[in-house]
């Protein structure tokens, strides 16, 4: 999440960041699909099309409203008086509210109201067919499914770069929620790999491979342009994600327990619901007040702003729930 909300707000300062975005959002779709796994463990939860329905419908009834409310306000007042007309407004707003904008290739509406909207429908898709998953990891094996995604993703990235243009291979293999479930089902295989390995390295071993698989990883978002953009990134990040779920890593654990990181981790999807309209907010107010000047301090401010934003509405959240 940090690395998505840095990204984000790197627009104040262009390119002097690496695409740690692009990063964030692979990585919590891996991390998605390892819980889910983890979840169904043992259990009948998500065996049916009648289970994940009811689970997705569970988390629009959780999320929606705080999907909607900071976005809405801040989208209408871009439109009313931002610097930049906005194309589609109508539609940018009907696709977001309906869930359904990471479906549609139009640079318009994917893109549309809070940037970062189309990630939900593409995370409600994969719960939607974790049922699917499911049946193919037992029919066929986690490591051949698993295999086959990575396949399928290097074949499809390939064959999208060489046909299409530009802005349909970006929609294609970033936004689309059929491509982007293939992550998912990584993490979910992910799982049943770690659950079967029974020999364990040294914690010694796993804090060396942890602070390599950073270098590399940091890296390779730094190096463009990259043939495979998202692709080349999946076998560092899954076995990061094995090393951090492994707990025997010095490192890993001391991230794991360290009571900021947690708290932050405790904060996260309301920081990713609310996180770009308050940028996008907090940048209004201060071109309104101070002009286009003292960019950092206006980088430091927005931080912040996501942060005790953040903390606000889960405390009014807290508060709503007691209440109830």
């Amino acid at each position: 999440m940090l690395m998505i909300v840095l990204w984000h707000l790197n627009s104040l300062y262009p390119g002097t960041l690496p695409k740690l975005g692009d990063r964030g959002v692979e990585f919590f779709l891996l991390i998605s699909g390892f819980l889910i796994a983890r979840k169904c463990e043992g259990t009948a939860s998500l065996d049916s099309f009648r289970s994940s329905s009811s689970y997705v419908f569970q988390k629009i009834k959780n999320s929606y409203l705080l999907f909607i409310l900071p976005a809405v306000p801040v989208f209408i007042l871009d439109v009313l008086a931002g610097p930049v007309k906005i194309e589609a407004p109508l539609w940018q707003l009907l696709s977001f509210c309906s869930l359904t904008q990471s479906w549609i290739p139009d640079i318009r509406i994917c893109w549309g109201v809070s940037r970062t909207g189309w990630f939900l429908p593409v995370l409600l898709y994969c719960y939607l067919i974790t049922p699917l998953i499911r049946k193919a990891v037992r029919r066929f094996g986690a490591r051949a499914i698993l295999l086959a995604c990575l396949v399928i993703q290097v074949a499809s990235e390939l064959l999208a770069k060489h046909f299409l243009p530009e802005f349909y291979y970006e929609w294609f293999i970033y936004i689309f929620p059929a491509y982007r479930a293939l992550d998912f089902t990584l993490g979910f295989c992910a799982w049943h790999i770690f659950r079967s390995t029974v020999r364990k390295p040294s914690p010694r071993a796993l804090d060396v491979l942890y602070l390599a698989l950073l270098a590399i990883l940091t890296a390779l978002s730094l190096y463009r342009p990259v043939l495979l953009k998202y692709v080349l990134f999946h076998p560092f990040e899954i076995v990061f994600l094995l090393i951090v779920a492994s707990e025997k890593s010095i490192i890993a654990n001391l991230m794991n327990r360290n009571r900021a990181i947690v708290r932050l981790g405790d904060l996260t999807r309301i920081i990713f619901f609310t996180h770009l309209p308050v940028i996008r907010l907090t940048g209004m107010l201060w071109r309104r007040l101070f002009g286009p000047d003292q960019a950092f301090l206006q980088w430091i401010v927005s931080l912040l702003a996501v942060f005790l934003f953040a903390l606000t509405v889960e405390k009014l959240t807290r508060l709503f729930r007691k209440g109830n």
